[in-house]
């Protein structure tokens, strides 16, 4: 008799927990997906409004911090997989105000531990390259075995998670894997991130802010491609393993907003607007994603030029009707 499959996504409600949502429910390999979400201001419950009469699909409202809720939809679904997604994630906010950050992010993610623990699921933690540090402009790519050096509040509460979760699969062998992703766009992003700002500002006539110089490095993955390398990661990777997901392709900030402005028919130079840099702000991310394609046969599908082309007009055409 086939034993059931039942992923719980935490955070399902979110950027890339939604797109993950979706990415499960259009394959067959689970018989059921659950969302675990507390709803928080950077969920976007309309993005999966198409999938609430899907009957492999149950959304419950539930806070990471609260493991006896936790424990409550392990036992009712009889969950086996977990991706752990739901975290406090913008780093502005951690500057202002860390305690959320360390509350959630790590507490949290103690209590999904232990709730996969007790209830014998494989989880896939799924954290940030920036738990690394800053890279310099000629520095290799960070793999992983390169040391945590986090700068930000949200960075050392993301670091701190990736520990929880080491420390389960060391101490009681619990079934996981850590993933460390590079910036991921695409489509639910929330209106603060960086690529969802800058179409906004020249939809609306608006001055892009731009820290320090605009120099600054990200590697760009597309998100159905990041949540294609967690599927991988869960089906394929191996426990106690670390794998770093990235895009490959390093764009400084300015090229970015030069290339959506390009697709929006807009001047750069008279949209941009410099402002005083953020704290501890990292020069540059990149990750190398060779373990991970190795281990999983894993690569990004969708090109950076198409993944962003199609970015734009998604944003454009939902915040113009």
């Amino acid at each position: 008799m086939k034993t059931k499959k039942v992923a719980l996504v935490t955070g399902n409600l979110g950027f890339i927990g939604g797109n993950l949502t979706k990415r499960l429910l259009g394959s067959d390999e689970y018989d059921f997906v659950i969302g675990f979400d507390s709803v928080t201001y950077a969920a976007n419950p309309s993005f999966l409004a198409g999938c609430k009469d899907n009957p492999r699909y149950f959304s419950v409202y539930g806070d990471i911090r609260n493991i006896d809720r936790l424990n409550e939809t392990f036992k009712e679904f009889g969950v086996t997989h977990v991706f752990h997604l739901a975290a406090e994630s913008h780093v502005d906010n951690s500057i202002s105000d860390a305690s959320p950050f360390f509350d959630t992010n790590v507490m949290g993610t103690l209590n999904v531990a232990q709730s996969c623990l007790d209830y014998r699921a494989r989880l896939v933690h799924v954290s940030t390259d920036e738990v690394y540090g800053s890279l310099g402009p000629h520095d290799p790519e960070f793999t992983e075995g390169s040391h945590y050096a986090p700068n930000s509040p949200y960075a050392a509460s993301k670091a701190s998670s990736d520990l929880v979760v080491r420390s389960f699969f060391k101490t009681h062998g619990l079934e996981a894997m850590i993933t460390n992703c590079s910036n991921n766009f695409g489509p639910n992003q929330h209106s603060e991130k960086f690529i969802p700002v800058v179409v906004d500002s020249l939809l609306n006539y608006k001055k892009i802010p731009v820290y320090g110089t605009g120099e600054n490095i990200r590697d760009w993955l597309y998100v159905t491609d990041h949540c294609d390398a967690l599927i991988a990661v869960m089906r394929h990777g191996e426990p106690g393993h670390k794998y770093n997901i990235g895009g490959g392709t390093e764009k400084t900030n300015i090229e970015i907003i030069n290339m959506i402005c390009g697709i929006l028919g807009v001047h750069p130079e008279k949209s941009i607007q410099f402002v005083e840099d953020r704290k501890g702000h990292d020069f540059r991310y990149a990750v190398d994603s060779t373990k991970v394609t190795a281990h999983t046969c894993w690569k990004p599908q969708i090109s950076f030029w198409v993944g962003m082309d199609s970015t734009v007009r998604y944003y454009r055409d939902l915040w113009q009707k």
